[in-house]
């Protein structure tokens, strides 16, 4: 019997198996589902099971036991089933271990077999043989308000499985994530009614909003369980724990956030890669003091790194500006780049400073000054402090060295910006 639980151990579905080899147990693609940890059950025996591999074009799956020497069914090919030969379906219907049922079969259907014998919930995944013992399919689905409307799916499918389909490996699982991970990054919030829109308009524009987000939310649940797949197989890859943890930071889920970092950390500790990761994850759900201390602490392992100062300002800047003040002050005195003092200029603006981000912005336009990027930066600036003369000076030279950023700048603010 194969057995699935949830990421907190709980069982959620369960249904048969057929060893195939040794260590490999077949049973449907349906019944793994969407679980987290696979367990295979034979009388008061458990083994932990992992997926092994997933066929692209049936409902087929391998699962790998480590550890134990199952005793393998003979799975009969090339011979093909016939019409009318008896057949015995062997499974564990509502958990019911080695339950036989016999019949005929009565169909055959592309690559699946039509049955008499009868199958019902639990029994999925399980063998469906002959007279002789072999293996002829796997039991797949039956109707139940069908008349003996039984199939399985032809067992030759397994040595295809096993030929063809890639097997899941560590890096497979990773890719599984990363494919789902880069799908809701692309996803993204339908454009938002104009402001006299209708109550109807925003209304629906709502309704917009929230299928959006659970689409994309759809696609970062599919990512994490990738993820932890992998690290189930590979557990000391760091990179992996982060990973997984920004993407329960996005989905708001800061326990198996903070439990992905703590797993990071246990293996990388003084690492300052993971500890910038660390950060950018509790910030990334407006924890803006354990983002500082991760920061902090790789301050205290790369003391000259600029970057790390002006990212513990930035995050100071939400809870304790006299200490983005000081850090501030200390990046400025390693700011060696215009995009450093860029960086700088945008934390002064967080901290409401115009005098000091107007200063930041302007000694990084000394060392790139056809950077339009930096230029534009300070032209909104202006905006948002009232200078709006400096703007217009500002909106002059950025014309001149990017017309289309102007352009998309004019058009926010065009009462502010005319000659």
């Amino acid at each position: 019997m194969v057995e699935v639980f949830d990421e907190a151990d709980l069982l959620v579905g369960q249904g048969s198996g057929v060893a195939v080899t040794s260590q490999l147990i077949v049973t449907n693609k349906h019944v793994i589902g969407e679980g987290e940890k696979y367990r295979v059950r034979k009388g008061n025996q458990t083994w932990e099971a992992r997926v092994h591999k997933v066929a692209l074009d049936s409902d087929l799956s391998l699962l790998r036991c480590e550890g134990v020497d199952f005793v393998a069914a003979e799975i009969r090919s090339p011979f093909a089933p016939v019409v009318g030969e008896r057949v015995y379906a062997v499974g564990a219907p509502q958990g019911l271990e080695l339950t036989l049922s016999d019949g005929l079969i009565s169909g055959l259907r592309g690559g699946l077999i039509q049955t008499t014998a009868a199958i019902s919930k639990g029994s999925s995944g399980g063998g469906l043989f002959d007279d002789a013992g072999r293996l002829v399919g796997i039991t797949s689905f039956y109707f139940a308000k069908g008349q003996q409307l039984n199939f399985a799916i032809r067992a030759e499918n397994i040595l295809t499985l096993s030929q063809q389909s890639p097997e899941m490996t560590a890096e497979a699982w990773k890719t599984v994530g990363d494919g789902f991970l880069d799908s809701a990054h692309t996803s993204g919030p339908p454009s938002p009614p104009p402001l006299w829109g209708t109550n109807s308009e925003l209304r629906r524009w709502k309704q917009e909003i929230g299928a959006e987000l659970e689409v994309v939310h759809s696609q970062l649940r599919k990512a994490a369980r990738a993820y932890r797949q992998a690290l189930g197989i590979v557990p000391d890859d760091s990179d992996g724990w982060l990973t997984l943890a920004l993407v329960h930071a996005r989905l708001g889920e800061r326990e198996r956030m903070t439990s992905a970092l703590t797993q990071a950390l246990r293996i990388k500790p003084n690492d300052v890669p993971t500890l910038r990761r660390v950060a950018q994850a509790f910030s990334r759900i407006s924890d803006h003091a354990e983002a500082a201390k991760a920061y902090e602490r790789a301050i205290g392992l790369q003391p000259n790194d600029v970057s790390l100062w002006i990212d513990l300002a930035n995050e100071y800047a939400f809870f304790y500006p006299k200490s983005a003040n000081k850090a501030l002050q200390h990046a400025q005195t390693m700011a060696s780049t215009a995009y450093y003092w860029f960086r700088v200029g945008l934390v002064y603006d967080l901290l409401k400073d115009y005098k000091n981000a107007r200063n930041a912005h302007e000694k990084a336009l000394q060392l790139e000054p056809s950077n339009s990027i930096i230029l534009s930066s300070l032209c909104l600036l202006h905006i948002m402090n009232g200078k709006y003369s400096e703007a217009k000076k500002s909106y002059q030279k950025l014309k001149a060295i990017d017309p289309q950023k102007a352009r998309n700048l004019w058009e926010s603010f065009p009462e502010y910006l005319e000659p």
